[in-house]
């Protein structure tokens, strides 16, 4: 799975939009791999599910290969943090968030993160490759989000 944080309403072209368009390099380039994309927005209160679903289109997305995901907006923006995303408003440009796409393997742990969609994979302080599951945390687990795809709303 790969996973990625972004919003609708993002006007930079170096930002959002061109995750997305990776996003969909890696959808047709997948050919009969198991590969699942996930987005989540950090712009929940917006990017509701029939806001994600016409920006999805968009790009191409194929519900059954790629996810745009929505929840709460404190839960999600907790979820992202655990990622290293942090999210805050800006009235002039809209949302200012860190970058960080993450790859997690089949056994749910990160196999690479990256701050800038090169997919380096990040390494703790001690020098070692960070191996942690996907969402880990030290406090309790994030609330549940809602998934939009597949042609209906899900809620994990």
């Amino acid at each position: 799975m790969v996973l990625s944080f972004i919003y609708t309403r993002c006007q930079d072209a170096r930002m959002c939009p061109l995750i997305s368009a990776k996003f969909r390099q890696i959808q047709e380039q997948a050919g009969a791999r198991p590969i699942h994309l996930v987005e989540v927005t950090l712009d929940p209160a917006y990017d509701r599910p029939p806001v994600l679903g016409r920006y999805g289109r968009v790009f191409g997305a194929d519900p059954k290969r790629w996810s745009l995901v929505v929840g709460d907006a404190d839960p999600t923006l907790n979820f992202a943090a655990q990622f290293g995303v942090t999210a805050f408003p800006d009235p002039n440009i809209g949302i200012i968030h860190a970058e960080n796409t993450v790859i997690v393997g089949p056994d749910g742990r990160i196999q690479k993160d990256d701050d800038r969609h090169g997919l380096v994979a990040r390494r703790d302080p001690g020098g070692g490759r960070r191996r942690k599951r996907a969402g880990e945390q030290s406090a309790a687990a994030p609330e549940p989000v809602v998934v939009v795809g597949r042609g209906r709303t899900l809620r994990q």
